[in-house]
């Protein structure tokens, strides 16, 4: 807390990054949120707290939270090192100085992991990555660290990474782990705390626990498939403590709190400075105007205390004294310890520095006129700095509670979560209308529970439809308004925070907690504003680093200037007599102008309150910006965006529309008329996979085989030796099959082990192959010559293959049994979203491993070109086709850019041609490395886990639509950024040369001081409510 601008930032970066333990490259900090994240190689939690504290304190900062997230680094070998994820809530950044100073604090930590920090003003968020287990430690020096720049860290929340070696095979599958922070009561000493520990960590699925006895707390890793939140509770109360989970949201006040809290004492003090601010006008302007000489009251007021000291003078004094060393106080503590920590200086610096020269002249000028016994009234200062920091005080306070109004999307978000949920306990044999229910807390919902949903209420978290059939409300995740209906007999899925319009239904809860649909909603919002920089906002950064000791010294310049000139006699007399003063207040006059008309929060907050609103208001859209500023100046650049076909392009719920099967000498058989093993070993083969075509061909396979239900002696004689699934290519295996006459149905060739004489052993051991023909032809399968040739069913091949169908072939022991068309429909009004994508100048590309035939007739049907279809790309080569398309770049035509354009001398020596920015749109494992290659990489919500942590934009709404909404949206948000950092630098370079005097001569009176101020504050005002302006966006209907 106390942040307010991009050079707060850089002051509590660079406290952070004195801390010992810290990766100075994982600080990030947001002035707008108060928020900073940093990793640190110490596990002491509790020590890096406190360091962290200590560290924000001293730069003039609270450190308001604290939260610590336990990770771990990857190293070479196959050791693990445990590491701690720290999710801060830092109180008092305003702009991108103070993010910089936050980042540069938690970077100075010891253990911190580099590159992890990641802090957001606008959130006051922060994460950072510790190479430490020590969480208490850590939270102490990382609460010590922030409130050492002058921050408080309201809230600190801890997550143990441990993330295993690839080299490491059998231990390569990452567990998934859940940490819950505890408030444990009833602790009275250590041995409390080791019966907690020890009976916790007997209990199967709980991986670590720290209890902490001063605390009352505790942190406890465990796998939520075994143990959930609601069991470790239980286990602890069976001990005779009481236990209660700790909400994230919880653990500290909420971003809107902390914003009304802050708003409410800002109001406060400037109520108080207004209430000096009243008399000092009153005395000051209202007697001199208002009262002739002669009247009694104004000559009271100029009487002497004592020689050289008037009462009107001493009682501005008194006004000015209060304001100064008490409403003021903030500024100076923020300001000493931006300088004295973390040696940087940010708009708290240009404040303190213009009033307190105003005050300290005044006081100068008090004691002169005192020992030359000469009052002289129009030398003083004080109702300047009353007036100044009044002034300011009211800006701030707008400037919070315009602040305030973006972080509405993040409200409205959380406000959807339900507080509680209805627990269903069915017994045996018991219908589940008359089972036992129990309202629990949200919190205490664990995986596996049945829980049941009223109409008129919203779902609490994920999971899958247990019982009934209701219509449901979705808008507020994916953005569509038409309700969905969904029934528990097609295993529907619900998602949490959407709301049963219709009846009661029972859902299976799978993903609680902070894994929830909404919970992670809320996590990316947040997340967008500690993202990677744009080059647009870096640039701003590094202007906001050099703008305070900038405006000091044309300050300082401004002052000498103008006293020579004074001092000299090149100033005109009458100016300075004008203003009833010396050449040297004169001068201090336009220097004091000068310091607090500067903003440098203008610059830092162009930027993070645009995001914040645009990636609310998408949000509102079913989209998720995770890239932040870089993500929306990448999408507003594309150049070309790649599609993966398979469940992108496509519906991705493929259907077997053609069967080809050869297993006799006299006929090839169709359809349902085949064998059932066959089927039978193609299903238990496939049933592992999670490739959609895979699933196509296991439920043609249930179809087939489901009828036969007498027929079980076969399928229970099926053994598997080995499987090995080949990436991108198919499946192998060794099935031992029984040689009983049901088992027949091949071949003899196939099994046959004496000159294609029937082998006589009671199982015979076949190796399968299922997969792409061209994989099945390169390990040798070949077609039995006489049931059918190579040209004949190549032929038949490429006629299901122009159907848009992908071919999938069996073979066993070697010769080719069966061969499967699988085609998947495109997505609704996908040909009509490609022609507004290539109307706008971005080429259409598909990528997908399936037969160039199968691939180019999907590609003429939704209108890509045929040239635009790389086809038949194994996984391993999709992120190197997306590098060539980078690589391939676009042609620039000097000219037409803006340094061609204004600067035409400079055209020859500038490039004609760039790198192309390529977005990648994909789902599956397999896309995740070209999404990380990609410039955006996007991913609908429906991918997988690993699609979704490699992309930087994900799609909740069913279709691809929304594609063009988001194009729409980052342009207006880029527009809004452009023109917020217009504003800022034409502010300032015009307002800055109005304080300092150059326009004197034009109207012969110098620039208020206490207006400066004023427009100084309005300025930053000006900025956010242009961002807020974003909120009006409206979703062009394109359909």
């Amino acid at each position: 807390r106390g942040m307010t601008c991009s050079s707060c930032v850089k002051t509590t970066e660079k406290a952070l990054t004195a801390i010992e333990s810290i990766l100075p490259e994982s600080i990030s900090v947001s002035a707008l949120t108060g928020r900073g994240v940093a990793v640190f190689t110490n596990g002491d939690q509790a020590s890096l707290g406190k360091i962290i504290e200590e560290a924000i304190s001293n730069i003039g900062y609270d450190l308001v939270d604290l939260q610590w997230e336990v990770i771990n680094k990857k190293k070479p070998t196959k050791n693990m090192v445990t590491m701690s994820r720290a999710t801060m809530q830092i109180e008092g950044m305003t702009c991108s100085s103070c993010v910089k100073t936050t980042e540069k604090a938690l970077s100075a930590i010891e253990s911190i992991v580099e590159g992890t920090i990641s802090v957001s003003a606008l959130t006051g968020r922060g994460v950072a990555v510790f190479a430490s287990e020590d969480q208490e430690a850590l939270g102490k020096t990382i609460n010590e660290a922030v409130s050492n720049i002058g921050y408080d860290l309201v809230d600190l929340q801890w997550e143990t990474i441990q993330e295993k070696d690839s080299s490491d095979k059998e231990d390569s599958d990452e567990n998934t782990t859940l940490t819950t922070n505890l408030n444990i009561t009833g602790m009275t000493c250590s041995s409390c705390v080791n019966s907690i520990e020890s009976n916790l960590r007997e209990h199967d699925g709980i991986i670590s626990c720290q209890i902490n006895l001063l605390m009352q707390s505790g942190v406890v890793v465990h796998d939520p498939t075994k143990v959930g939140p609601r069991t470790l509770v239980e286990l602890i109360s069976d001990l005779g403590y009481e236990a209660t989970i700790v909400q994230p949201s919880t653990k500290g006040p909420s971003i809107q709190e902390r914003h009304s809290r802050e708003t409410r004492s800002l109001l406060i003090r400037f109520l108080w400075a207004l209430s000096f601010a009243i008399p000092a006008f009153i005395i000051g302007i209202i007697f001199d105007v208002a009262l002739s000489k002669e009247n009694k009251v104004r000559r009271a007021f100029a009487s002497e205390v004592c020689p050289g000291l008037s009462v009107s003078f001493l009682i501005m004094w008194i006004l000015a004294t209060p304001v100064q060393f008490f409403l003021a106080w903030p500024f100076y503590r923020k300001a000493y310890k931006s300088l004295r920590y973390a040696h940087t200086a940010n708009m708290d610096v240009l404040v303190s520095l213009g009033t307190g020269v105003a005050y300290f002249a005044s006081v100068g000028t008090c004691i002169a006129n005192i020992v030359e016994k000469s009052a002289s009234e129009s030398h003083q200062f004080f109702d300047t700095t009353i007036y100044l920091i009044t002034f300011i005080l009211f800006g701030k306070f707008l400037e919070a509670h315009a602040k305030g109004k973006t972080f509405d999307t993040i409200s409205k978000l959380m406000e959807l979560q339900a507080e509680t949920a209805t627990l269903v306990t069915i017994k045996e044999g018991q219908p589940i209308e008359n089972a036992q229910e129990e309202e629990i807390d949200f919190a205490l919902v664990q995986q596996g529970d049945i829980l049941k949903v009223n109409p008129g209420t919203r779902i609490p978290c994920d999971g899958t439809l247990y019982h009934g059939t209701s219509t449901f409300d979705e808008s507020t995740i994916t953005g569509e308004s038409i309700p969905v209906r969904k029934s528990a007999e097609n295993g529907d899925r619900v998602i949490s925070a959407t709301l049963n319009l219709t009846s009661p239904v029972y859902f299976v809860a799978e993903k609680v907690g902070a894994d929830t649909t909404l919970s992670r909603i809320i996590k990316l919002v947040q997340d967008a504003q500690s993202a990677k920089k744009a080059p647009m906002e870096q640039l701003a950064d590094m202007l906001s680093g050099v703008f305070v000791p900038l405006v000091v010294a044309l300050a300082i310049i401004t002052f000498i200037l103008w006293c020579s000139l004074g001092y000299t006699g090149h100033v005109p007399t009458e100016w300075i007599t004008k203003q009833k003063t010396s050449p040297g207040v004169f001068a201090l006059w336009f220097a004091i102008t000068v310091l607090v008309i500067a903003c440098p929060c203008g610059l830092g907050l162009a930027s993070p309150t645009a995001i914040m609103v645009g990636t609310g208001v998408a949000a509102k859209h079913g989209i998720l910006i995770k890239g932040g500023g870089l993500a929306l100046e990448m999408i507003n650049r594309l150049d070309a965006i790649v599609f993966d076909k398979t469940g992108t392009l496509t519906i991705g719920k493929p259907i077997v529309n053609g069967v080809r099967m050869y297993l006799s000498a006299d006929r090839i058989t169709y359809g349902a008329s085949t064998p059932r093993l066959l089927w039978e070993l193609v299903h238990k083969l496939e049933s592992g996979s999670e490739h959609p075509l895979a699933r196509a061909v296991v439920q043609y396979a249930t179809d087939i085989i489901a009828p036969l239900v007498d027929q079980k002696k076969a399928s229970e004689k099926q053994t598997i030796d080995s499987c090995q699934e080949v990436p991108g290519k198919g499946i192998e295996a060794v099935i031992n099959v029984s040689t009983s006459p049901e088992a027949k149905v091949f071949p003899e060739f196939i099994y046959s082990k004496n000159a294609g004489q029937e082998s006589d052993l009671e199982f015979a051991s076949l190796t399968i192959q299922i997969g792409s023909p061209g994989w099945i032809t390169s390990i040798g399968s070949q077609y039995a010559s006489s049931i059918t040739d190579k040209q004949t069913e190549d032929r038949e091949i490429e006629a299901f293959q122009n159907t848009g169908a992908s071919i999938v072939q069996v073979a066993i022991n070697g010769f080719i049994v069966l061969t499967l068309g699988v085609a998947d429909r495109p997505r609704e009004h996908t040909a009509e979203i490609i022609r507004e994508l290539e109307k706008r100048g971005i080429q259409v590309w598909m990528l997908t491993g399936d037969h160039r035939i199968s691939a180019t007739a999907i590609a003429r049907e939704i209108g890509i070109k045929p040239e635009r279809v790389m086809a038949q790309v194994v996984p391993e080569e999709k992120a190197s086709k997306v590098a060539s398309l980078q690589a391939q770049g676009v042609s620039i035509d000097p000219a037409r850019t803006f340094k061609g354009r204004y600067f035409p001398w400079l055209r020859d020596g500038m490039p004609n041609h760039r790198n192309a920015v390529v977005a990648m749109v994909g789902d599956g494992i397999n896309d995740s490395p070209a999404l990380a290659q990609a410039d955006v990489g996007i991913s609908p919500s429906s991918g997988t886990d690993i699609a979704i942590e490699a992309a930087s934009i994900i799609l909740n709404t069913p279709n691809l639509i929304s594609l063009l909404t988001m194009l729409d949206l980052s342009a207006k948000v880029l527009r809004r950024i452009r023109y917020n950092f217009a504003w800022a630098f034409f502010y300032n370079f015009l307002a800055i040369p109005v304080a300092a005097g150059v326009f004197y001569p034009l109207w012969l009176h110098p620039f208020p001081p206490e207006l400066a101020g004023l427009a100084m504050v309005l300025s930053s005002v000006t900025v956010i409510c242009s961002s807020l302006h974003l909120k009006r966006f409206q979703a062009k209907k394109y359909l």
